[in-house]
């Protein structure tokens, strides 16, 4: 007997973020056929072309937000919505009773687990109370003196709260960089704490690791991307390194959202970061950016989503939200540490000529 079809809702498929790999990654599913919903707030998304019904969102801090959202579900059957932007998923939460009520699959982690994830300070405080390394951080109010604080350069500075795919990251390689970073946010931020986090690692030992459990809780497998940053794209900040770190390597660099590079089980770091995702309880995919240095992982955070290398993994044969979504439907169980492809994969811009196609707008 054909499965029935399953009808998948993507939220911010637009840009390169983990939207519209969630897209990349539904279409090259092979075992289950999918009609696709694909949400942006934005007309202009090349991504439109690819999906069977375009629709318009509102952005998650809009007051529409989730009755749009589940409007569109009503209307189209939803049966997965898939999130493509790390400020939906907190609004998601509040609402899980919403989609749990019309039987709606919402593959997003624990609220225990987003407290710790989506707030950079409690997520040192969760590495520290569970004995994971992690880059000398301090919690740094704006206003504040800096001169006895911070002791330590280079220092990456980054919001507690939010700045998903390295969104406000800026680079300081002494005190003076530093203040005039700070007086600068001091201008733009009316009321943000930031952190200051040690400069930890050299860019060539940089991976993003993801752990997968199944909807239980219970451990399927783990992979990494060890990211290749000598690309613009890959790029946020990229600065001589003028310290006395040499050990940092000639340049310092910080990441941006978009990953490549190679792909592969790296044992030696996806073992230490599948004892993270147990000591922290997750359920369906979390993502863990980290650098190896001497042999240990120092993590600087955690994404309790899915991950801007999503259709990366699903190439090399690990399709994360497909085997959530078999096994939630069709009660297909995933195999323990499947195996899945060694690749090396980069990603380039691509030019896409607008179709046209119609777009609900629920008006």
């Amino acid at each position: 007997m054909k499965e029935r079809t399953i009808n998948v809702l993507i939220t911010a498929i637009g840009g390169c973020g983990p939207g519209d790999q969630l897209l990349k990654t539904i279409k090259a599913s092979t075992k289950t056929d999918f009609f696709i919903v694909g949400a942006d707030n934005s007309r202009d998304v090349p991504q439109f072309n690819d999906v069977d019904q375009a629709v318009l969102l509102p952005r998650a801090n809009d007051d529409k937000f989730i009755s749009s959202l589940l409007k569109y579900c009503d209307k189209y059957n939803i049966d997965v919505v898939l999130s493509g932007n790390e400020a939906e998923i907190k609004v998601l939460d509040l609402y899980r009773s919403e989609f749990e009520s019309r039987n709606i699959y919402l593959p997003i982690c624990s609220s225990s687990v987003l407290d710790i994830c989506l707030d950079k300070s409690e997520t040192i405080s969760f590495l520290k109370d569970n004995g994971f390394k992690y880059p000398k951080t301090i919690e740094l109010e704006t206003e504040k003196s800096l001169e006895e604080q911070v002791d330590f350069f280079p220092v990456v500075l980054k919001p507690a709260v939010g700045g998903g795919g390295s969104k406000d990251i800026y680079l300081a390689q002494n005190l003076n960089q530093l203040k005039t970073i700070l007086g600068y946010l001091d201008e733009v931020y009316e009321t943000s704490n930031f952190l200051v986090q040690e400069y930890v690692g050299s860019s060539d030992e940089e991976y993003t690791v993801g752990v997968l459990n199944d909807i239980n809780g219970k451990f399927i497998n783990s992979i990494a991307v060890k990211r290749d940053l000598s690309g613009i794209l890959q790029r946020r900040v990229n600065q001589p390194n003028i310290t006395s770190r040499t050990e940092l390597g000639p340049e310092l660099v910080v990441s941006t959202g978009v990953s490549h590079g190679l792909i592969g089980k790296f044992p030696q770091v996806t073992s230490q970061c599948e004892k993270l995702a147990l000591a922290l309880g997750s359920v369906g995919t979390i993502n863990i950016q980290c650098r190896m240095m001497r042999g240990h992982m120092y993590v600087f955070e955690i994404n309790p989503r899915f991950s801007g290398t999503t259709s990366l993994r699903a190439m090399v044969g690990y399709n994360e939200p497909e085997l959530l979504i078999r096994q939630y439907f069709f009660n297909e169980q995933p195999a323990v540490n499947f195996e899945f492809k060694d690749a090396e994969i980069i990603r380039t811009l691509k030019e896409t000529k607008l179709s046209g196609k119609s777009i609900d707008t629920l008006e």
